[in-house]
C-alpha cells in the first residue's frame, strides 16, 4: 500500500530547489547580527549611507562563496581593488561596471536594472539626480 506523504513531503521530491527569495546569501560574520535574518535576502534592497567600506564588507562574503557582485557608481571617487580584497572581496566576482547619469540605455538605472536581473548582489551608488521613479523601479526589481 503506498504512503500518503505530506504536501511539504511532496514539494521537496518535486521541487527539490529553494526559491531565490527563500535563500540567504553569506555575509562576514561581525555583520550577521546587524541583519535581521542575518544575512542578505535575495530580491531585498539594503541601504548603507555615507559608508563604501560598510557596503563593499556587506558583499564580502557572499562574494567569497561565488556570488557575482558587481559594482556601478557614478561621480563617485574610483574604488580601489586592493581597499575591496581588504574587507575580503573574490576579486574575480567583483567587475566595477560603468555607467553614465541619466536614463535610457548606458544610463546608471538601466545599468543597474540589468545586471539585477543578472547577478546576485549589486552594491550600487546611485547618481545625486535619480529620478523618482527610476529610484522606485529597481527597488521594486
Amino acid at each position: 500500500m503506498p504512503t500518503v506523504q505530506s504536501g511539504a513531503e511532496m514539494m521537496a521530491v518535486v521541487c527539490p530547489g529553494a526559491l531565490a527569495g527563500d535563500r540567504l546569501l553569506p555575509v562576514l560574520p561581525c555583520l550577521a547580527p546587524l541583519l535581521p535574518e542575518g544575512g542578505l535576502r535575495r530580491g531585498s534592497v539594503v541601504e548603507v549611507a555615507g559608508s563604501t567600506s560598510l557596503a563593499l564588507a556587506l558583499a564580502a562574503a557572499a562574494s567569497d562563496a561565488g556570488s557575482w557582485c558587481p559594482a556601478v557608481a557614478v561621480g563617485r571617487p574610483a574604488l580601489h581593488p586592493e581597499a575591496a580584497v581588504e574587507l575580503g572581496m573574490c576579486l574575480e566576482r567583483f567587475p566595477l561596471v560603468a555607467a553614465r547619469p541619466g536614463s535610457g540605455p548606458g544610463g546608471w538605472p538601466w545599468v543597474v536594472a540589468a545586471l539585477l536581473d543578472a547577478v546576485d548582489v549589486v552594491v550600487a551608488w546611485p547618481p545625486t539626480l535619480l529620478r523618482p521613479g527610476d529610484a522606485h523601479r529597481l527597488v521594486a526589481r
